[in-house]
């Protein structure tokens, strides 16, 4: 997403193809495979373990109460085993290698290269349109969130609000805030559309428990409940994953998106945002949270990345967003 961004923002074109391989995982030869671990350096005991583990497969096929004859596996990686897609991966690794072509990236994931031409695709569960902009990406979470929502509130009679609020949060929740760093929206619409979902189930919720009360403001729903707005949370979210990288704990290439300054002052750490040209880079991910991740306390951005996490637990995000400066906090809504 930084590459989309950074491409728009210096005026280029951006084409994206995607390739997906069709029977990847079947289709391996075991013998190849096993040639290229040992290149890499894979060898010894392991390659020896890789290799039972690859040899003398068998599988049948079941129709109803009936078997086919048993055959043995001549190729492929098992599907469904932690091991299987590590092992393709690394199959497939040096394909970027050979397919390098100057002013082109390659994206490698499993069996997807990133031909038809479409205004949207569909990439790792994020829906991509051609501007960049995430109208339909938000459209489709929170159709299937409303879904879930009201399956839950349907088939369950509980008035307990801690197992209705907890089966909101373990099912309905996670399609929302799923890879919620890359698409984290801007435009007020799209943030009350998202939170409309949780805004609304919390209302069906009190309305069973209270049936003779006024319903009470959003807020105090939150309250009551013991939830936090999920605009908050996407909030903390893009922070703790910014955190991570600037301690280097994950890797994320970053093109110049923020520069860090370190100053005189023992574990003080400045950070450089950039100017922008265009919304959609001035909105990515590492742009838009630098600007918030210079305003956190010292301490929190001194501290390692399971700390920090454990911190922001108890982060007052609303007092956060109160403090900082105008030209920033305009950029909130009040939903």
């Amino acid at each position: 997403m930084d590459d989309f961004t950074y491409a728009l923002e210096n005026k280029n074109s951006i084409d994206t193809i995607y390739f997906d391989l069709a029977k990847a995982f079947d289709t391996v030869p075991h013998s190849l495979l096993l040639s290229k671990l040992y290149k890499m350096g894979i060898q010894g005991n392991i390659l020896s373990w890789i290799n039972d583990y690859l040899s003398n497969r068998t599988f049948t096929v079941r129709v109803s109460n009936h078997y086919s004859e048993e055959k043995h596996c001549t190729s492929g990686v098992p599907q469904g085993s932690i091991l299987g897609p590590l092992l393709f991966i690394t199959f497939i690794s040096d394909l970027p290698t050979y397919c390098a072509t100057p002013g082109i990236t390659l994206k490698l994931f499993a069996d997807d290269l990133k031909i038809s031409s479409e205004d949207s695709v569909r990439d790792l569960g994020i829906h991509f349109s051609h501007d960049l902009k995430w109208d339909k990406h938000i459209n489709i979470i929170t159709r299937k969130a409303i879904r879930c929502s009201y399956s839950i509130f349907k088939s369950i009679k509980s008035r307990n609000p801690k197992i209705l609020t907890n089966l909101f949060n373990i099912y309905v929740r996670p399609i929302l805030e799923f890879s919620s760093s890359v698409f984290n929206p801007h435009l007020d619409k799209d943030i009350k559309s998202i939170e409309k979902v949780q805004k609304d189930f919390l209302r069906w919720v009190f309305r069973r428990i209270n049936p003779k009360t006024e319903l009470p403001e959003y807020h105090d729903l939150l309250y009551y409940f013991k939830q936090e707005s999920l605009f908050y949370r996407r909030i903390k979210a893009d922070l703790n994953l910014f955190h991570q990288h600037v301690c280097g704990t994950i890797t994320i290439k970053n093109n110049n998106s923020y520069f860090i300054s370190k100053a005189n002052t023992r574990g003080f750490q400045n950070i450089i945002t950039i100017a922008c040209n265009t919304k959609a880079r001035f909105h990515s991910f590492f742009v838009r949270t630098a600007r918030l991740y210079k305003f956190i306390p010292q301490h929190m951005r001194n501290s390692t990345p399971e700390h920090f996490s454990r911190l922001l637990v108890t982060f007052d995000i609303s007092q956060f967003i109160d403090s900082l400066p105008n030209h920033l906090k305009r950029h909130f809504c009040n939903f």
